[in-house]
């Protein structure tokens, strides 16, 4: 067992890696008080949208994301889920994102956005090898040799 800078204890001493990065992603849409990400597990590489109030910057220790999984798109979909189970998650969603889940116009705001950006979320492409894009190359000389080695520094992109 290992443990992490946070505390947590992970089985076999792997290293804590978290599964949702909002600085990586394919494409953010605001839609109200409402941003859409669509991004990759980090972990499984699989598409993901993702729901978070729209804020200045968002405060990881306030926000809890909803998660929509591409294995899950079904579910929304109106040909093929659940319409109660749908309302169900709507409404999970709204008391996530600070959303009056007792209004029943929150819940429907809310699937209006998932389906709206179901399309989106199927078009995704393959998650990027290497998230970070390089912003400036060093050479640096060894000046008892002369011999040049080219360094790419990258950033988060």
């Amino acid at each position: 067992m290992t443990e992490t800078p946070g505390g947590l204890i992970l089985p076999g001493g792997s290293e804590y890696k978290p599964a949702y990065d909002l600085r990586v992603h394919h494409a953010v849409y605001s839609r109200g008080d409402v941003l859409v990400w669509l991004t990759w597990n980090q972990n499984t590489k699989r598409p993901v949208m993702i729901l978070t109030p729209k804020m200045d910057k968002i405060d990881q220790e306030r926000v809890i994301p909803c998660i929509i999984p591409l294995e899950r798109a079904w579910a929304w979909a109106e040909e093929t889920g659940d319409e109660d189970d749908v309302m169900v998650n709507a409404v999970m969603f709204c008391a996530n994102l600070g959303f009056n889940p007792y209004n029943r116009a929150n819940p429907m705001k809310i699937i209006k956005i998932v389906r709206d950006h179901m399309g989106d979320l199927l078009a995704i492409p393959p998650c990027p090898r290497d998230h970070h894009s390089v912003v400036a190359e060093m050479v640096v000389t060894n000046n008892d040799t002369g011999s040049e080695r080219h360094i790419e520094v990258k950033d988060h992109a």
